[in-house]
């Protein structure tokens, strides 16, 4: 892991401050853009002095909380800051928008945390870099790759892409015709409709479908034929 100074000191060690690079250069930007230096009263460790301190809090010689279990505090990592104020309350006031995040640990207000994908400054970076530098090159390797080709071109991407489109056009439209069948009550073959759709012809998603089939629904909804009974026959009027 590569450790990467920064322009404070560790009050902790009297050493100056080191931490992740990301998290390094998140650090000096907010320097930059207006949080008071001096104010480091702790940043990154190494596994050794993670172990040192987790034993001295456990003997009860630390003033603290508590301290992370060896190999699971941020500090180690040199993603984790523990600042005095005035620094402290900028962090919390500004700090998001470059990566650092306040109240990650309970009841310790002086503990900030760095998380490179809520950094806005390195958002922007990754950006740029996929659209000015790379971009053309990825599409060739990710499509290449979904192709098993090593020898892709633009033109084969779109026209993989189109052919894409196509199928999805295709599964839409079958399945809006299944939706009205199945409402109407018939019944609809879903295995062979996701088949037909994807070869993306309407006569197979017809053919899919297969005949309209009335099924339980549309059988119960005809009228019956209402049973009578014979009626019997008038019996003649006696002669008068």
């Amino acid at each position: 892991m590569e450790q990467v100074p920064i322009s404070d000191v560790n009050r902790r060690t009297g050493r100056q401050a080191w931490l992740l690079p990301d998290a390094a250069a998140s650090y000096e930007r907010m320097k930059a853009a207006g949080m008071p230096a001096g104010c480091v009263s702790d940043a990154g460790r190494t596994h050794e002095e993670q172990r040192s301190m987790y034993d001295a809090w456990k003997r009860g010689e630390l003033d603290t909380p508590s301290v992370a279990f060896p190999g699971t505090s941020k500090h180690e990592s040199g993603r984790a800051l523990d600042l005095a104020e005035p620094a402290r309350t900028w962090v919390r006031t500004h700090g998001d928008p470059h990566g650092w995040l306040k109240d990650h640990v309970a009841r310790e207000p002086w503990h900030q945390e760095y998380l490179e994908n809520q950094d806005d400054e390195e958002d922007e970076d990754d950006m740029a870099t996929l659209t000015d530098d790379n971009l053309h090159e990825i599409s060739l390797a990710v499509w290449g790759q979904k192709l098993g080709r090593t020898d892709i071109s633009m033109h084969d991407v779109i026209s993989a892409m189109r052919t894409q489109l196509q199928e999805t056009a295709a599964l839409v439209a079958a399945l809006d015709t299944a939706i009205e069948r199945l409402a109407a009550g018939e019944s609809v073959d879903m295995v062979a409709l996701r088949r037909a759709a994807r070869r993306g012809a309407e006569r197979g998603v017809e053919s899919a479908l297969g005949d309209r089939d009335p099924g339980p629904a549309a059988a119960r909804s005809k009228p019956r034929a209402r049973a009578t009974k014979p009626r019997a026959a008038k019996p003649a009027s006696p002669p008068g």
